[in-house]
C-alpha cells in the first residue's frame, strides 16, 4: 500500500517538471522573438495572405472563431472533427507563416484538451513542413505531455543542435532553455527509475 503514495508523488514529480519544462521553452522561444529573431517570408499582398473555407475567412492570431468551432467539437468529444477544422484550414493557407501559426496553434488546442496523440500527430506534420524553433517547439511540448522522455529528450537534442549550428542572434538563450530542459528531463528520469 505504500507504494500508492510514492507513484503518486512520482507522477506529481513528472508533470511539474514537464510543466517547468514547458515554461522554460516557451520563455526562451518568446525571448528569442522579442528579440526579433524571426525571419519574415516575402508574400505578395492580396490573396495569398487569406485562406478561405467553407466558413469564410480565416484570420490567425485571435481566430476566434476557428478556436470556438474547435472548442466546441472538442467539449462534444468529436476529436476527429476537431482535427479536420485544423488540417482544412492548414491546407488553405498558401502563407507558410500563417500556416506555421496554425500548426502551433492546434498543438496547443490539442494540448489543452489532453489530445496528446492528436497533440504529437500535428507536431510532426509542423516537423515535415519546416524544421525551425517553432516546429521543434512544437514536438517537445508534445511529447512532454505525453509522458514520452525519450522522445521529447531526441527532440531537444536535435532542437539544440540546430540552434548550435544557426546564426540565430538569440541563439545562447535557447541553448541555454534547451540545456535546462534536458537536466530537467534527466532528472524526470531518475525520478522514474
Amino acid at each position: 500500500m505504500s507504494s500508492q503514495p510514492k507513484k503518486q508523488r512520482r507522477r506529481r514529480r513528472i508533470i511539474i517538471i514537464s510543466a517547468i519544462s514547458l515554461a522554460l521553452i516557451i520563455a526562451g522561444l518568446g525571448l528569442y522573438l522579442w528579440l526579433g529573431g524571426t525571419q519574415q517570408e516575402s508574400h505578395s499582398a492580396g490573396a495569398s495572405s487569406e485562406a478561405k473555407d467553407e466558413v469564410g475567412t480565416l484570420k490567425l492570431r485571435g481566430d476566434e472563431d476557428l478556436q470556438a468551432r474547435y472548442i466546441d467539437l472538442a467539449h462534444a468529444k468529436r476529436e476527429d472533427d476537431a482535427a479536420k477544422l485544423f488540417d482544412d484550414a492548414i491546407e488553405a493557407e498558401s502563407d507558410t507563416n500563417k500556416k506555421m501559426e496554425l500548426f502551433i496553434l492546434n498543438v496547443s488546442l490539442a494540448l489543452q484538451f489532453k489530445l496528446t496523440d492528436q497533440a504529437v500527430d500535428v507536431a510532426l506534420r509542423s516537423f515535415e513542413f519546416r524544421q525551425n524553433k517553432d516546429s521543434y517547439g512544437n514536438i517537445i511540448r508534445a511529447y512532454g505531455a505525453k509522458g514520452d522522455l525519450a522522445k521529447q529528450k531526441e527532440y531537444v537534442m536535435k532542437a539544440r543542435e540546430a540552434m548550435v549550428a544557426s546564426t540565430d542572434p538569440g541563439k545562447e538563450s535557447m541553448i541555454r532553455g534547451y540545456d535546462n530542459v534536458l537536466r530537467s528531463i534527466a532528472n524526470s528520469e531518475r525520478v522514474n527509475k
